[in-house]
C-alpha cells in the first residue's frame, strides 16, 4: 500500500528545503495578464503554486515558489528580482494603459519537504507557507512589495529594505536594488 503525497513521507525519503514563496495580488482589470506573469516568473526559477480569488475586493493572488525543484540557495535574491522584474513591467503596462497600478506583492520564506523524486509534497508546512505569504500579500499597498523578517535575511545585502512600520510590524519594504559597488565593493577593501 503506497502513501500518497498528500501525507508527510518517511524521512529518509524526503528532504527539507529552504523556499521563498512570492504573492502576488492583481486586480481583475489590471492591464498585466496571468500569462505574462507566469512567464516572467519562470525564466527567474520560480513555479506555480496557488491562485486564491479574494472575496472581498475580486483581487486575484498568485503564489509562486522558489527553490523548490532547483536548491542552489540563491531562491531569496531571484524572488526579489523576480519582484522588481514583475513591478517595473506592470508599471510600464498600467501607463500605457493610462491607469496606476495595482500590483501588490509578498516575499515570505519557509522550509518544506520534497521527496527524492524532486516532487513537493502538499502538507501542513506548504499550506502554512501559503497562508502566510496570502496574509503578507493582503497587508501590502499597492505598487509595494512586503519581505518578511526570514527572507530579509537573505536579501538584504543585494536590496536596501525599511522597516513597514505600522502597515505590517513585522516586515520590511524593499526600498530599491544596491549597486554593484555597495554588494561586492567591502570584499575589494575600500568602498
Amino acid at each position: 500500500n503506497k502513501k500518497s503525497r498528500e501525507s508527510t513521507p518517511h524521512r529518509e525519503r524526503s528532504e527539507w528545503r529552504d523556499v521563498t514563496a512570492l504573492g502576488l495580488r492583481i486586480a481583475p482589470n489590471a492591464a498585466l495578464s496571468a500569462k505574462l506573469i507566469t512567464q516572467i516568473v519562470r525564466r527567474f526559477g520560480g513555479n506555480p503554486a496557488e491562485e486564491v480569488n479574494l472575496s472581498d475586493s475580486n483581487d486575484r493572488v498568485l503564489i509562486f515558489f522558489f527553490g523548490d525543484t532547483n536548491p542552489d540557495g540563491r531562491d531569496g535574491e531571484r524572488s526579489a528580482q523576480c519582484a522588481l522584474r514583475l513591478s517595473r513591467t506592470a508599471t510600464a503596462a498600467a501607463a500605457e494603459a493610462g491607469h496606476s497600478t495595482s500590483v501588490a506583492m509578498g516575499l515570505q520564506a519557509g522550509r518544506l519537504i520534497v521527496d527524492l523524486s524532486g516532487g513537493l509534497v502538499r502538507d501542513e508546512h506548504v499550506n502554512k507557507l501559503l497562508e502566510r505569504t496570502l496574509t503578507l500579500v493582503e497587508r501590502c499597498g499597492s505598487s509595494q512589495i512586503l519581505v518578511d523578517p526570514d527572507a530579509e535575511k537573505s536579501m538584504r545585502n543585494r536590496f536596501r529594505l525599511v522597516p513597514a512600520g505600522q502597515q505590517a510590524e513585522d516586515a520590511f519594504l524593499r526600498a530599491n536594488e544596491r549597486s554593484m559597488a555597495e554588494v561586492y565593493g567591502r570584499f575589494i577593501g575600500r568602498r
